[in-house]
């Protein structure tokens, strides 16, 4: 088997001739395969593929990584009576990393053919899986559920299941329901996902019992589950398990509280800020159920990362708290916000107007630049403006669209505050002209319009202690 090995080795490569010489840039990958015949290489090839069927499957794999590696034609039919009686892993890998360069209908029979044979090990199931789901399409994607009929409770069938939670128009929800009642909590898990992004109403009724599984991934998918159900009467239990010691089950119980709307989970909210895994969940808890008693927890939270979603995370809380706190609470909020803010670099909560006409935009800029725009009521509607929460890592602030052609003016706003002076540079764009004020001195005009580029437009100011 050695010197069959040897000779595939210095075969294989000679297969074919190099084509026409190209630059391999200044430093060259690996060599690329030969792409020209000549009067030798069917007779090359063919010696190549009989050693397919050699008796030693390790020459059988190593001729294989080399017709790969050369890029030389395969015969499916060989690959297919070797896959059926392989059982070494490493062999199989190969043969599933060889049929990924076939035409689709002449793999799919061997990769079902994969996965049902429980003889192979479950990465490699996986991986046949994952090629034959890359390949089917709308119309051929039914062949997953007899498929999945055939196969053992376990993490392939989980897997399949999965394929289920995004093919919604496979009829698989009797046996989703059916598996439901497995042994393998992965494969009840996977069920439970499935059915719940199906938005499978025949869940319902069966929720309230999966709520008291033994498994914590079942649970964390049955939790989530009760919160797109509206499963109220089993808020209770939902509570009770947002006490558990696994984060990934607390975040789904607190977002599941907050999707049926109670209240009684604020001191859970709060203690999961300090966890990666439940913070954000924990902020969007607290935006709707939490209040300035918590203002503490949420700047502490907000000092801890710049991570640009944490930031809009806890300023939009801030902001949801400010509508329903009195004048006190109010202007501490601000400041927080006005510190997280000017900390990031990135405001997320701005003060925008409608579109407006050039004359008018003149007298709100004047109010804008002598008063925060927090401070303006709403009952002043010139110069009032709308509270937004910029999106994205670059903080962006989607304008109305002007409904007159007059009205090309918009003005947005927002408060800053630093506890030392700095120098900073400013980044913007905009697709129109553009103006930028630091209280009431201008920093920056544009009076050209041009089209959009994050951050083409840059200059530098220094920012005085304070707001």
């Amino acid at each position: 088997s050695d010197r069959r090995i040897e000779y595939a080795d210095l075969l294989s490569p000679i297969s074919r001739r190099p084509g026409p010489w190209t630059y391999w840039r200044f430093r060259p990958g690996p060599r690329p395969p030969n792409t020209e015949t000549w009067e030798r290489t069917d007779e090359i090839e063919s010696a190549l593929k009989r050693r397919l069927a050699d008796p030693d499957h390790a020459v059988r794999a190593f001729v294989l990584r080399r017709i790969v590696r050369e890029d030389l034609p395969l015969a499916v039919g060989s690959l297919s009576d070797w896959l059926r009686d392989e059982s070494n892993p490493n062999h199989v890998a190969a043969i599933l990393g060889a049929l990924s360069s076939l035409p689709f209908a002449d793999r799919r029979p061997l990769l079902e053919d994969c996965l049902r044979n429980h003889t192979c090990s479950t990465e490699n199931r996986l991986e046949a899986l994952s090629q034959l789901s890359k390949g089917l399409d709308g119309a051929s994607a039914g062949r997953l559920l007899p498929l999945a009929r055939d196969l053992e409770d376990g993490p392939v069938l989980a897997a399949v299941f999965a394929e289920f939670a995004t093919r919604t128009s496979i009829d698989a929800d009797a046996l989703l329901l059916a598996k439901l009642d497995s042994q393998d909590a992965n494969v009840r898990a996977a069920a439970v996902r499935a059915l719940t992004s199906r938005e499978s109403s025949s869940i319902r009724n069966h929720l309230g019992d999966l709520l008291d599984d033994p498994d914590i991934d079942v649970l964390r998918a049955t939790v989530s589950a009760a919160g797109v159900f509206g499963i109220h009467d089993r808020a209770d239990r939902v509570l009770e398990l947002a006490s558990f010691q696994d984060e990934e089950l607390r975040r789904a119980c607190l977002e599941t509280l907050a999707r049926l709307d109670d209240s009684r989970a604020v001191d859970i909210a709060a203690d999961g800020l300090s966890n990666d895994v439940t913070r954000l969940a924990g902020l969007s808890y607290l935006e709707r159920f939490g209040g300035p008693e918590q203002l503490a927890d949420v700047v502490e939270v907000s000092e801890s990362s710049l991570d640009a979603e944490l930031q809009t995370a806890a300023t939009r809380a801030l902001a949801a708290w400010s509508d329903r706190s009195n004048a006190d609470e109010r202007d501490k909020l601000r400041q927080a916000i006005g510190r997280i803010q000017g900390r990031s670099g990135a405001p997320t909560l701005w003060y925008v107007t409608k579109p407006v006409t050039s004359a008018a935009a003149d007298p709100v800029t004047s109010r804008w630049l002598s008063q925060m725009p927090s401070d303006i009521t709403t009952a002043d509607t010139l110069t009032a403006a709308t509270p937004q929460i910029a999106v994205g890592a670059d903080a962006q602030i989607m304008l109305a669209p002007s409904q007159n052609v007059d009205e090309t003016v918009w003005l947005a706003a927002a408060d800053v505050f630093v506890d030392a002076e700095m120098d900073v540079e400013f980044l913007a764009s905009s697709d129109g002209t553009l103006a930028v004020w630091l209280n009431d001195n201008r920093l920056f005009k544009r009076e050209a319009v041009t089209e959009f580029r994050p951050d083409s437009d840059r200059f530098e100011a220094r920012l005085a202690a304070g707001w």
